[in-house]
């Protein structure tokens, strides 16, 4: 079948003209440094868009075995005997799985009567099989695996087929990471990967959060989505229980479920929290076999694709269609899209067809049309299928656009398109090659790739067939590669760009600590020396003083360290003042003991404060809190105990856990904790931050 396909693409498309790509051997291309990288045997990815990369470095990705998470290192830690390791050595990596919660152990083919989709589809097969088989009647052709799926038949129901990390801030959600997943029924689930900081207490690594199938059809009539009383041969409707993609927004407050029956449901989601009972809007297409979605944040448009060059967009400001006409049918179908915002009235769609790469312009300037012309300004054949584009935001370029594309063959190639009117296409290059010299497996197939959110790592999915009779599995590996290295290559360049960067918070930098991390471990001496800045203000700055405290921990540079985690400390306590005496300088009679004490040590200059509250673990006697030394308190006897660098507070077992994204311990409020029922009016407001499992280091 994919013969004949290619064929019929080929002089299909005769009638424009296919610029192939031509590889300079002068391009800067390069072997991609090896990180890390995990894999396993006999399992099975469903899907291209099979994996994803949170704001934190988490990479998640779908096989039939279920979803694997692997963390890379981002911090060196604490031991008595610090050594580097060799620079043979890779970063390991934190390996954990979540499995299908429905999975039967029986030998059928079968799904556990306690999911969703048997529900489901128990009523349609009661109800509605026969509308279904009736449609073939006139077109007799072997079920199409939808219907067999529809029909409970042939198919194994087991793992999963996509996930996708949510952009929500971390912080504002106790440091925890969402992922959104698509079963291998078509089911959507919600998770919480939860943070090293929390696995020791909740003795797992992710948490079912949501099945989000299930409340949506507990809050909806389905029959009323599933026929159409002005045309009952619609039979597309049947398939309104299977997702076929799913999205976040840039900032993770919308959600997109793209369903088989050409219908997108859009949530409002608040971290875990589904701000709406029922859905935000449900839009039905009329796009008969949809195949792919993309999101555009600063043009609010929601761009859908389908079968037979079906195309629309959705602005989500006023929730109408828009349908996009195309000069020419190509009659092959869409596997990836991206669109940008060129201007305030022109976007880019780029879209991939095997390994034919189009670029199109849309003039979306007048607001009064129900379509809009699709036209193309160029396309380019690549030396094989495309499996996805990355825009690539960190490159420096004027007037000019920089998308990632990545092939099977393994091979990385950066399209340059003028933004500038005329927009065109510059240059097409190859930037990387897809050779995995410690992988030996033939054939290797690249099936998806991301680049992490400062553009510093690049992760591949990797898929090896067996090819067998009745066999379908093979070999997958997940690799974590250095990106931007043809640009940073010394250390001393990589400290000091780490430095520069105090506009991006060290929370949403773990692949910058990553590349950190791994070229420090290369590095024979521990002696090595920071070029300190000798601008004042950048030495005040709170992201600047985060950046060098990270730094020095991973030189075990331990006196410098403490110099400046007290400096950052106390520009913490500055902050927290003014915030704290903003909220409760009128109301501190009604404060806990707890609280006021936190409010003292923050707005009062006192050299030592003192509470029966806090007392020594060893002695019993009070512990003294000084101006002087924010890291640590000690009792007359002088017995030294740490404190919280959020609360500030003597750190105490019964309420201590690890920070989420390095190995410092802070206390753990509770939202139903009795000693803090005044900060716990402003937990999602002002005082977010103690409520985090985030350490101030790192928030």
């Amino acid at each position: 079948m994919k013969k004949s396909n290619r064929k019929k693409s080929s002089s299909s498309t005769s009638c424009s003209t296919i610029v192939p790509l031509n590889v300079n051997p002068s391009c800067s291309t390069y072997d991609l440094e090896l990180l890390s990288l995990y894999s396993h045997e006999q399992v099975h990815i469903y899907d291209k868009l099979c994996s994803t990369i949170s704001s934190n470095c988490e990479i998640a990705y779908s096989t039939s075995e279920g979803i694997t998470i692997s963390v890379p290192e981002s911090y060196q830690r604490e031991s008595s005997s610090y050594e580097y390791v060799s620079s043979s050595s890779l970063s390991s990596m934190i390996v954990t799985r979540i499995i299908y919660p429905y999975e039967t152990n029986e030998q059928n083919n079968s799904i556990s009567i306690n999911s969703t989709s048997f529900f489901i589809f128990e009523k349609l097969k009661n109800k509605y099989l026969f509308n279904l088989y009736k449609s073939y009647i006139n077109n007799p052709k072997s079920l199409s695996s939808f219907d067999r799926l529809l029909s409970n038949d042939t198919t194994k129901y087991k793992g999963f087929r996509r996930c996708l990390f949510s952009p929500y801030d971390i912080r504002l959600n106790q440091g925890q990471s969402i992922l959104a997943t698509i079963t291998s029924a078509h089911e959507v689930f919600i998770y919480e990967i939860i943070s090293s900081s929390k696995r020791f207490f909740h003795s797992k690594s992710s948490d079912f959060k949501i099945d989000l199938t299930k409340y949506l059809f507990e809050n909806i009539q389905l029959e009323d989505y599933l026929i159409d009383s002005n045309n009952s041969n619609d039979y597309r409707l049947l398939y309104f229980h299977l997702t076929s993609a799913i999205l976040w927004n840039k900032n993770g407050t919308f959600f997109f479920q793209l369903q088989y029956s050409g219908h997108i449901i859009i949530w409002n989601f608040h971290g875990f929290s589904i701000l709406n009972q029922k859905p935000l809007h449900i839009i039905d297409t009329k796009i008969s076999k949809p195949l792919t979605m993309t999101w555009n944040e600063s043009s609010q448009i929601l761009f859908i694709s389908g079968k037979e060059n079906q195309r629309l967009f959705i602005k989500l400001d006023k929730m109408k269609l828009f349908y996009i006409n195309i000069n020419h049918n190509d009659y092959i179908n869409v596997e990836h899209s991206i669109l940008i915002q060129s201007n305030q009235n022109t976007l880019i769609l780029i879209e991939s067809k095997i390994n034919y790469c189009f670029i199109y312009t849309i003039d979306i300037h007048d607001d009064q049309c129900s379509s809009y012309a699709c036209n193309e300004i160029g396309n380019r054949i690549l030396p094989s299928s495309i499996v996805g584009f990355e825009e690539e935001k960190s490159s420096i370029l004027e007037n000019n656009l920089s998308i990632l594309i990545g092939c099977e063959d393994g091979t990385m190639h950066s399209l340059i398109i003028s933004v500038k009117f005329p927009i065109r296409i510059i240059d097409i290059k190859l930037v990387a090659n897809g050779q995995i010299k410690s992988c030996c497996r033939k054939p290797l197939i690249l099936r998806h790739f991301n680049l992490s959110s400062n553009e510093y790592i690049l992760e591949r999915i990797y898929y090896s067939p067996i090819v067998a009779p009745n066999v379908k599995f093979g070999f997958v590996i997940c690799t974590l590669h250095r990106w931007l290295s043809n640009k940073i290559i010394s250390l001393d360049k990589i400290i000091e760009h780490f430095l520069e960067r105090i506009n991006i918070p060290l929370w949403s930098s773990s692949d910058e600590l990553v590349i950190l991390l791994n070229e420090l471990k290369r590095n024979k001496t521990n002696d090595k020396q920071i070029k300190k800045n000798s601008n004042s203000n950048l030495n005040n700055n709170y992201i600047y003083l985060q950046r060098l405290c990270r730094l020095y921990s991973l030189l075990n540079n331990r006196k410098e360290l403490n110099i400046y985690e007290n400096q950052l400390l106390e520009s913490y306590r500055n902050r927290l003042s003014i915030i704290l005496n903003k909220i409760f300088s009128n109301i501190i009679d009604k404060l806990s003991q707890i609280e006021l004490f936190i409010y003292k040590i923050c707005s009062k200059d006192d050299q030592t404060i003192s509470s029966n509250l806090f007392l020594c673990p060893i002695c019993n006697n009070p512990l003294i809190i000084t101006k002087d030394d924010l890291l640590n308190c000690q009792c007359s006897n002088k017995h030294v105990w740490p404190r919280c660098s959020t609360t500030l507070l003597p750190l105490y077992f019964d309420s201590a856990q690890t920070c989420s994204l390095c190995d410092r311990t802070i206390t753990l409020i509770q939202t139903n904790d009795q000693n803090y029922n005044n900060f716990i009016e402003y937990k999602d407001k002002q005082l977010d931050f103690f409520f985090s499992s985030i350490c101030t280091f790192c928030m």
